[in-house]
């Protein structure tokens, strides 16, 4: 996603980035219930959900908010890119702290 300012190519940039980063949705999902112990599963997912659909329903204002203090629009990909990068590091994290346990 930072390279959709910096190309014309953004449908493509957009097909690869989807690859990458929307087939492996079900596996973070499957993270959450798989680092769970069966009776708290229910719980935590409804947690895990939670969080998710609260980030996913504020992250359009944020960027929106981003767009009109800077004036560009090139700030909500960049803003996109970043929730990816906080994302992929927690999962990683989340799977080197399951190891530990």
């Amino acid at each position: 996603m930072f390279y959709f300012p910096q190309t014309d190519q953004v449908l493509l940039v957009l097909v690869l980035v989807g690859f990458a980063t929307g087939l492996p949705a079900g596996l973070y999902v499957s993270l959450a219930a798989q680092s769970l112990r069966p009776r708290e599963r229910a719980i935590g997912m409804g947690l895990f959900y939670k969080i998710h659909y609260i980030l996913f329903s504020i992250s359009p204002l944020v960027a929106g908010k981003l767009i009109d203090l800077r004036g560009s629009t090139d700030i909500a990909f960049f803003y996109g890119a970043a929730l990816l990068d906080i994302t992929l590091a927690s999962a990683m994290a989340g799977q080197s702290l399951r190891r530990r346990v």
